[in-house]
């Protein structure tokens, strides 16, 4: 079921080089999969050859005083 989008935040890298999956997740990974997790929303981490791409969506009602 989507998530009614309230942010959706996208980091993409490029012109660097060629990136792959790693083969153990880190701290800064976990990190950010967390920070989406806390504010119940979905995390997408993507490592494609050309960049890494971060998407963050966080329904609405994260972001507001009656959704803590």
């Amino acid at each position: 079921m989507p998530i009614p989008i309230g942010l959706h935040l996208s980091w993409t890298e490029t012109n660097g080089p060629v990136v792959q999956a790693p083969a153990q997740r880190s701290f800064g990974s976990r990190l950010i999969e967390t920070l989406g997790k806390q504010l119940k929303g979905e995390v997408q981490l993507r490592y494609e050859p050309s960049g890494f791409v971060y998407a963050l969506d966080v329904p609405l009602a994260s972001l507001t005083a009656a959704g803590s």
